[in-house]
């Protein structure tokens, strides 16, 4: 259960940050190519057109040291793997619910994705820590136990 938890949660946390990055890429797009016509038509807020021309250029200037594009791209990864390592586990509990599998390859079957899940973790996230959001754990808890219910 904490498997799949974890999986909805970094597919919840991967589609706030795909918006987050887009958002960004996308304000900066438009600003830098609406600047020239944004002049003649803002003249009386030029202010207000300073400000957000400023405001741009800072962002596009920060963006890449920005958690954003690089969390999209690691939680992705995650995310996929996180999705095969519980189908696989899902595959065995088959097996161990009808009792075609000892108590020891119950055992080594779980310490190995015991294992996988830890290096999965130290490979695809790196230096780079995943904030805790209670409002996406708890749709991700929301999500998990929906899955448990339906299959």
């Amino acid at each position: 259960m904490q498997l799949k938890h974890d999986q909805n949660y970094v597919d919840l946390f991967l589609s706030r940050s795909t918006k987050v990055n887009n958002s960004i890429n996308l304000f900066t797009a438009l600003v830098s190519s609406s600047s020239i016509a944004g002049w003649a038509i803002w003249q009386r807020l030029s202010i207000l057109w300073s400000i957000i021309i400023v405001t741009s250029q800072v962002i596009n200037a920060i963006k890449d040291y920005l958690p954003y594009s690089k969390r999209v791209k690691n939680l992705t990864d995650i995310y996929i793997k996180l999705a095969d390592l519980f189908n696989r586990m899902d595959f065995y509990w088959y097996d161990i619910s009808n009792g075609n599998m000892t108590e020891e390859d119950i055992h080594a079957k779980l310490y190995e994705f015991r294992s996988e899940r830890d290096k999965l973790d130290s490979r695809t996230i790196g230096n780079q820590n995943l904030p805790d959001s209670g409002r996406i754990r708890n749709k991700a808890l929301e999500l998990t136990r929906k899955y448990f219910l339906n299959y």
